[in-house]
């Protein structure tokens, strides 16, 4: 599969022609803090807290979401991309993907869930409950949503998180714990 950006309207992978289809990414829950995972051959990973969450919102003109969401899900995936604070989007997405695999453990790729939102409607999202840093510092999560369309891979929509921070081990408080005799 290549993974270069798509230049027209894709089709949805039934008969149907989806011309007017349009991606949205909302950050839901952002990343605010991790300790530092270990490094070596004793990973002690601490995954970032509270794991990021995004909704995907799908939308084709004269069309139902959630019916359009159940033709997409199997082929929409969004991966994070750890980046430093200072980073823009002009910046070589080469340097980012070395950065981010120098930096980073666990599971920085989603697929999308059809789960039920709070008030209990039917909604699209990825979940990164796996992911740990391995370097101290502030750094921001590029979130990158991709849609496999038959031999190769599209890019579809980016949106970057807030800044988070990540603590070594020595730099996080302990909780005090108090006796009672």
């Amino acid at each position: 599969m290549s993974s270069q950006p798509c230049l027209e309207p894709m089709s949805t992978h039934s008969s149907q022609n989806n011309t007017s289809l349009s991606f949205e990414l909302v950050i839901r829950q952002q990343p605010v803090r991790s300790r530092m995972c270990g490094i070596g051959e004793r990973v002690d990973r601490r995954p970032i807290d509270p794991p990021p969450i995004v909704e995907l919102k799908l939308k084709r003109k004269n069309d139902e979401n959630k019916n359009l969401l159940q033709l997409r899900s199997p082929y929409l995936f969004l991966a994070a991309i750890l980046i430093p604070t200072n980073a823009t989007e002009s910046d070589d997405d080469s340097l980012s993907l070395e950065f981010h695999s120098r930096l980073t453990v666990g599971r920085s790729v989603s697929s999308l869930y059809l789960l039920r939102d709070l008030d209990n409607t039917e909604g699209a999202f990825f979940v990164f409950s796996e992911m740990s840093v391995r370097a101290e510092g502030t750094y921001r999560l590029r979130m990158s949503l991709f849609d496999m369309e038959s031999s190769h891979v599209c890019f579809r929509e980016s949106i970057t998180t807030d800044e988070f921070s990540v603590y070594s081990a020595k730099k996080v408080s302990k909780p005090l714990v108090i006796f009672f005799f």
